[in-house]
């Protein structure tokens, strides 16, 4: 049973992607929650999309151990896409963490719909969930080790 973020069901009109917040099923929700607590010390990703058609947000694709640079690689050109990556950050005194971050990454001159449409899912997905970072990008160049390592901070 998915859990709901729209206020009210609409009709059986054809939705305005505009003014719909997608439904964000629970079984998504708890699959990050055990991403979120997973201690292997690697880099894994999961690329989420929106289906304009259910207006829902499902995973597109998992990586295991891949780098941030991978990751950018495997994103669409022309389309909005959430990434969350579990980043084991090696700080200057040795410690080890695994920081869950969350990337809404959405390119320039797309849809103004589609647009919306993640946007306006991104607050109730990323407060459902959690993340210890959370970072807009909208150039796949930057999504760089060394990007990551600047923003979180030693």
């Amino acid at each position: 049973h998915p859990f709901s973020m729209q206020s009210h069901l609409h009709s059986g009109l054809a939705p305005d992607l505009a003014t719909h917040t997608c439904t964000i099923p629970e079984s998504l929700v708890q699959t990050l929650k055990k991403f979120r607590m997973n201690r292997k010390a690697e880099n894994f990703a999961k690329i989420l999309k929106i289906n304009s058609e259910k207006l829902e947000v499902e995973v597109e694709e998992e990586l295991e151990n891949v780098s941030l640079e991978t990751v950018a690689q495997n994103l669409p050109e022309a389309a909005p896409r959430y990434i969350v990556y579990s980043y084991k950050q090696t700080h200057d005194d040795g410690r080890v963490s695994l920081p869950l971050v969350f990337m809404f990454f959405c390119p320039p001159g797309i849809n103004m719909k589609l647009n919306l449409l993640y946007t306006s899912t991104k607050p109730q997905f990323t407060k459902l969930v959690q993340f210890n970072k959370q970072f807009d990008v909208s150039d796949p160049e930057d999504l760089t080790e060394e990007w990551l390592v600047e923003r979180l901070g030693k």
